[in-house]
């Protein structure tokens, strides 16, 4: 009798601290489908600085459009300022003006990213879009031009319309 009891402790025992929450294990945040939504387009305004310069930003009114996918957490980003100033329908600076990303839940925000250089930017990226609509989205890109080589600084702020 007495070895049936200390069996059933130590199984007791087992079961009990077998249980617990594995602190190597990150949390994942809550389950959901932030690729669904954030889907939509966010107008605001784009700005182009040349990075190490004094020279004022250029700004345009554009947008960002985030488009959900069959994949949970990733979405595409299409980028789009129709401003010869910002570039993006230079082909020869940007191959496409649309890419994936992934997109998780953080916090008060949702983050998207994508940190390829090969991606369709042909740039890593990240940005924002919070709970009350409004998305963020940075990035730099080294150009050539000639001899020469310049990285502008690329931002984007603007909300869910």
């Amino acid at each position: 009798m007495n070895k049936i009891l200390n069996l059933l402790l130590v199984t007791l025992v087992l079961v009990l601290t077998s249980c617990r929450d594995e602190p190597e294990i990150p949390d994942h945040g809550k389950k959901g489908n932030p690729e669904k939504e954030t889907a939509g387009t966010y107008v605001g305004t784009w700005s182009k600085a040349l990075r190490n310069s004094d020279d004022a930003p250029v700004e345009a009114q554009g947008s960002l459009i985030l488009a959900a996918t069959d994949e949970s957490y990733v979405t595409v980003v299409t980028i789009d300022c129709s401003s010869s100033e910002i570039g993006f329908n230079d082909k020869s600076n940007f191959s496409s003006t649309d890419c994936r990303a992934n997109i998780i839940n953080q916090s008060a925000q949702y983050v998207f990213y994508n940190v390829l250089n090969g991606n369709a930017f042909g740039t890593p990226f990240n940005g924002t879009v919070s709970f009350d609509g409004t998305a963020t989205i940075t990035f730099s890109k080294t150009i050539k031009e000639g001899r020469k080589t310049y990285t502008y600084d690329y931002t984007f702020s603007g909300t869910k319309q």
